[in-house]
């Protein structure tokens, strides 16, 4: 059954805008995954290595060497950060997307949101970039609250 007349097809997103969206969502369940693996495998490999370190030191230090190991690259990966962050790029666009389609929203305002998130990224990495030993020793440890 064909669609009535009186009712118009959805606007076409650029496709420059809609890859944009769709990579963010890519990196959104890639560090949600991420986020999990290491977490979830660096508690298993430290729980293991204190329950079977007694029993099989080598099998504990293995353990042990993995907890370590996973937790360093939890730590430098900062996949709950990058989640956050590309979770938050997402929704935006996916939200200025959805109203683009139904008539609400501009192809400029599809552009803005784009411009506007890439923005947030830069500021939050900025701010991530000042959150550290060296500066916790001048009292500017906190985030200033970054907003888009």
């Amino acid at each position: 059954m064909n669609a009535p007349d009186n009712i118009s097809a959805p606007f076409e997103v650029p496709v420059f805008v809609q890859e944009r969206c769709d990579h963010w969502g890519k990196l959104v369940a890639i560090y949600g995954g991420i986020y999990y693996i290491l977490g979830i495998g660096s508690a298993v490999a430290a729980a293991g290595a204190a329950a079977i370190g007694g029993y099989a030191p080598a099998v504990g230090q293995c353990l042990a060497a993995l907890a370590a190991i996973l937790t360093t690259a939890f730590g430098f990966i900062q996949p709950r950060q990058n989640y956050q962050k590309f979770r938050k790029g997402w929704r935006a666009l996916d939200s200025e997307i959805m109203r683009f389609k139904e008539g609400m929203g501009t192809r400029e305002d599809l552009i803005n949101t784009v411009t506007r998130m890439e923005a947030f990224f830069d500021r939050y990495e900025d701010e991530t970039e000042k959150i550290g030993p060296r500066h916790a020793e001048s009292g500017n440890s906190t985030r200033s609250g970054v907003e888009a």
